[in-house]
């Protein structure tokens, strides 16, 4: 019994090693006194957990190591203050030259992915210095409340075109690489659906059975459920008072479905717009119902008061845990989704005037 145990066990680790996937990662250092660099990898998906797992030891400028991987993925590469993000195949050898000093500080050869992502990332800066810069350069001079807020509104446009551009971009460039994980981590509530499930579809032909695809395939469902024209997931959680209230109890009116806490910085700003909308449009069959993210029953009523939010509030004061904001994908607040008088959702997060826009575009 006991040998029979042993082959197992045998078995076992040498299917685990075989499964594994080798790469070498090489390369030179200039301008820095660094003699050691740290390697992280995923070490979980859900939720994305990286952790430390090697380092690289630099010698007169020089480093060389040969690394194992339990599946193709991304890692990141640390020295000093510097990280460069691998994006690694099996059987790749990955050459870099790093200089701290210049712009950009590396180059990366022998890694499809890597050489990908790093032309992304080049591309998306150059963009942001001609798109948003300037928008953001013009925010900071301005001292109206009015002029702030158009410029606010200008610069979410233009962040969304550029978003938008970049994703096709990268999809056309990557082809079935490794790189796609880029894109994927980078989805959000203003991603075309289009895109999502093609880079899923390559996910799956080219890295199926892996964790990664897993997760992606994972990802692009929720997506899916919350895609614009989706029926909203219902939801049921409590009043200030305890009496547990549905999303779902609000049918037959135009409902902001708005996640925010008191203690959130950026939501307490956004707060006037959304008083302001309710308002003017509260008679006209839209209502507002308000998940708390918070821990403290006595900030979020302090806040619910102090901002005049005369609309419907819940919480299970879960903060982050919150079950609502599991079902909803919620990782930053603000966070909206407007639904149609069927629960259909119609637009996501609506900033300044957008949803007083999109409410008289609805109900003029």
């Amino acid at each position: 019994m006991k040998n029979c145990l042993n082959i197992f066990l045998f078995a076992l680790t040498s299917l685990s090693l075989s499964a594994q996937i080798k790469v070498g990662i090489s390369g030179t250092i200039a301008n820095s006194e660094e003699n050691e660099m740290s390697l992280s990898r995923i070490e979980n998906f859900e939720p994305l957990e990286i952790k430390e797992f090697d380092k690289i030891k630099v010698q007169n400028g020089r480093f060389q190591k040969n690394i194992q991987l339990l599946e193709p993925g991304l890692c990141i590469l640390k020295i000093g203050d510097k990280t460069i993000a691998l994006f690694l195949e099996a059987h790749e050898n990955v050459i870099l030259k790093i200089d701290p000093k210049k712009v950009p500080f590396y180059e990366v050869s022998g890694s499809k992915g890597s050489q990908l992502v790093r032309e992304y990332v080049l591309e998306k800066d150059k963009l942001n210095q001609e798109k948003l810069k300037p928008l953001e350069n013009k925010f900071q001079k301005v001292v109206s409340d009015e002029e702030r807020e158009m410029i606010l509104t200008d610069f979410l446009k233009a962040q969304k075109e550029v978003n938008a551009y970049l994703e096709k971009w990268a999809l056309q460039k990557f082809g079935n690489s490794i790189a796609l994980f880029m894109l994927a981590i980078q989805w959000d509530d203003n991603t075309d659906l289009a895109i999502i499930e093609e880079t899923n579809k390559r996910f799956q032909s080219k890295f199926k059975d892996t964790r990664i695809a897993s997760y992606i395939a994972n990802l692009t469902q929720n997506f899916k459920m919350l895609a614009i024209g989706a029926i909203a997931p219902d939801i049921e959680l409590p009043n200030p008072e305890g009496k547990n209230i549905k999303l779902s109890s609000l049918r037959g009116k135009y409902v902001l479905l708005d996640f925010w806490a008191a203690w959130c910085g950026p939501c307490r700003a956004e707060n006037p717009n959304v008083v302001k909308a309710y308002e003017k449009y509260k008679n006209k069959g839209f209502d507002i119902y308000a998940v708390s993210l918070d821990n403290s029953k006595e900030n979020w009523i302090k806040a619910i008061e102090k901002d005049r939010l005369t609309w419907t509030h819940v919480s299970d004061l879960q903060g982050w845990n919150n079950v609502a904001a599991k079902v909803y994908g919620v990782t930053a607040i603000p966070k909206n989704f407007l639904l149609d008088k069927e629960g259909k959702i119609i637009a996501k997060n609506l900033r300044g005037k957008e949803l007083e826009q999109k409410l008289q575009e609805l109900m003029p």
